[in-house]
């Protein structure tokens, strides 16, 4: 498991989550496309809501919030969305569980984009 994609796979679906894959691989362009130009992954709750994730790392955060915004000013639907509280990033780093020298585990940020 490398990508921060496929750790929010996992994360989520350890929440109970279904959970798709929305981005995939462009062979012509040799590029990674995201639905929408910022959205991986879409998620369902047990109770029925959805979301939408972005994946990075805990050091792009604040890129991809002002891609996310730049991207959604342009678009009525896509701003309304992210006004609903539906678009979160999930920023991945490893940290280390508290002991100096002890072993570093995968820890994911979680942040509600708004505008």
């Amino acid at each position: 498991m490398n990508s921060p994609t496929q750790r929010s796979l996992a994360l989520l679906r350890d929440r109970g989550c279904a959970v798709a894959i929305l981005e995939h691989w462009n062979s012509f362009t040799n590029r990674r496309q995201d639905a929408f130009g910022f959205i991986d992954l879409w998620a369902v709750l047990p109770t029925g809501e959805s979301f939408y994730i972005q994946t990075t790392t805990q050091a792009g955060i604040a890129a991809r919030r002002d891609k996310i915004r730049e991207i959604v000013s342009k678009s009525e639907p896509l701003t309304a969305l992210v006004k609903a509280g539906r678009v979160v990033l999930h920023g991945w780093a490893k940290r280390s569980g508290g002991v100096r020298g002890g072993r570093k585990l995968w820890t994911c940020v979680e942040e509600i984009v708004t505008l």
